[in-house]
């Protein structure tokens, strides 16, 4: 699938409001920091009861944003098991009244703790479109893109339309291989979508996944998601096409899902099921 130069222009012009919105950078210190299990909440079921061990589960907000009537904010969950600590999601909730009245089109910037360091992701770009955007009749919906962005927003808002960078591509292997172009968006990047996408072939749209880049460098991935398949569902998740190729050691998600967090009275999305990828050399 070849970059189609209509479909580009009419992603320019559809996210031409992101350049006027005010977009206001959390600084990733400027956190809430919240224990929601204590020791002995999550126990290892392979061990008898004398010998049980105990995890830690911890949850570290970032500041929260307006959205809708409700707010939106960025989370990570650490675990910490026998001293071990790590990185078990990285993801952003919704309030329950942030889905309630929600404006045409809406743009935030939700800073990534930094405890998610070892993904390297640094900030969420979300943006919302009740009358969705191309291809039509396939995302023309209201939904949700939720850029992952491993840059940070300022790099990011330097990404201007007819951008040079757009069109040096990644090199083979750091993406995955059945992905192709589908579109350039002025301060988000070059996507990158699988054709083999239940969307494109008669289904309905609810939820995919897409890779970004830009300058020949992966720099954002978008689980893209209807308003309605986040009102509706309780907890879901889906694989993530992995590339076989890393410019940086780190932790990459190979899961992505939603749910609702009852506790909290969130809906969630979420990236998650990381795993360590040592970094390319060639």
């Amino acid at each position: 699938m070849k970059t189609n130069i209509r479909l580009l222009a009419a992603m320019t012009a559809l996210f031409g409001f992101t350049q006027c919105q005010k977009e206001v950078a959390i600084s990733g210190t400027d956190l809430q920091q919240r224990v929601v299990s204590t020791d002995g909440s999550e126990q290892t079921a392979s061990l008898t009861d004398n010998q049980r061990s105990y995890r830690k589960i911890t949850l570290i907000y970032g500041r929260k944003q307006v959205l809708g009537q409700g707010t939106v904010r960025a989370f990570v969950k650490m675990s910490n098991y026998k001293g071990h600590q790590t990185v078990e999601e990285v993801g952003m909730a919704f309030s329950e009244a942030a889905l309630v009245q929600l404006p045409h089109e809406a743009a935030v910037v939700l800073a990534i703790p930094d405890e998610a360091a070892p993904t390297h992701l640094k900030h969420i770009y979300l943006t919302f479109a009740q009358e969705g955007h191309p291809p039509m009749n396939i995302y023309t919906v209201p939904h949700f893109d939720i850029h992952f962005y491993n840059t940070t927003s300022a790099d990011r808002q330097t990404i201007i339309p007819d951008d040079p960078r757009f069109f040096v591509n990644p090199p083979a292997g750091f993406l995955p291989a059945t992905y192709v172009q589908e579109a350039a968006v002025p301060q988000m990047g070059m996507h990158w979508v699988d054709p083999a996408s239940p969307e494109f072939h008669g289904e309905r749209f609810t939820s995919t996944f897409i890779y970004g880049s830009l300058n020949g460098k992966v720099t954002f991935y978008e689980p893209m998601i209807t308003l309605a398949h986040i009102l509706n569902t309780k907890s879901r998740y889906y694989p993530i096409l992995q590339a076989t190729k890393f410019a940086q050691s780190g932790l990459y998600a190979n899961e992505y899902g939603l749910r609702y967090n009852t506790e909290a009275h969130e809906h969630q999305v979420v990236l998650r099921d990381f795993r360590w990828a040592s970094r390319s050399l060639n």
